[in-house]
């Protein structure tokens, strides 16, 4: 009847209401409205001239050796920051604190954020695969004295790990700037967020399939 209707809607909406969860997607949702607006709101950094429009499958950027060799690295990347993201979970789950895994990806994104300010603070001169190799060691060396260490410890350790993170994609974006023809610029970084992405969704396609 259309009164069950009527107080099934009901409880549905105050379960979305009153649950913590639904309220974090509606915070998300709104960051990333807000991140957004300003973004596509902000001036350019600096102007270019346009390069003429090409056929709608051609390679672009694609043709660089060097921009399908970080490509590459950041699929690894992203693939490797998923996974752990799960284990994070799967640890504090097995620990009886599932509610830690909020807490340990807070960590890791502040560790992030932290990363990021330190490496913008001072000039880097070495090449773009030195750095990468730099950060990329960071990130699995924490990865890998975190399988074996306790709950808190584990927080500690991603949450340094996290250092490397923010600096990866910095390098990533700089070095596909610098990789792909003049004039294709943007559609590099736009593949270097495909490639992370992608990266990611397989982590965590590969993960939830191990841990289950």
């Amino acid at each position: 009847s259309s009164a069950a209707v009527s107080s099934s809607a009901q409880r549905a909406g105050h379960t979305a209401i009153s649950n913590p969860a639904s309220w974090a997607l509606l915070l998300t949702a709104a960051l990333l409205l807000v991140g957004t607006l300003g973004m596509v709101s902000a001036p350019p950094g600096r102007l270019r001239t346009p390069a003429a429009p090409g056929r709608l499958f051609e390679p672009g950027p694609l043709r660089s050796r060097g921009l399908l060799g970080v490509l590459a690295l950041l699929l690894v990347a992203g693939a490797g920051i998923s996974v752990a993201f799960t284990g994070m979970a799967v640890v504090c789950q097995l620990a009886g604190r599932p509610g830690a895994a909020g807490l340990l990806e807070a960590g890791v994104g502040a560790g992030s954020v932290v990363g990021g300010l330190l490496w913008s603070r001072r000039p880097h001169t070495g090449p773009r695969s030195r750095q990468f190799a730099l950060l990329l060691a960071v990130f699995g060396a924490g990865l890998l004295a975190a399988a074996s260490l306790p709950l808190v410890a584990v927080g500690v350790v991603m949450a340094v790990t996290g250092l490397a993170i923010a600096p990866l994609f910095v390098v990533a974006y700089l070095a596909a700037d610098e990789l792909a023809p003049p004039g294709q610029q943007t559609e590099a970084g736009t593949w270097v967020n495909v490639a992370a992405n992608a990266g990611n969704a397989a982590g965590a396609a590969a993960a939830g399939l191990l841990t289950d």
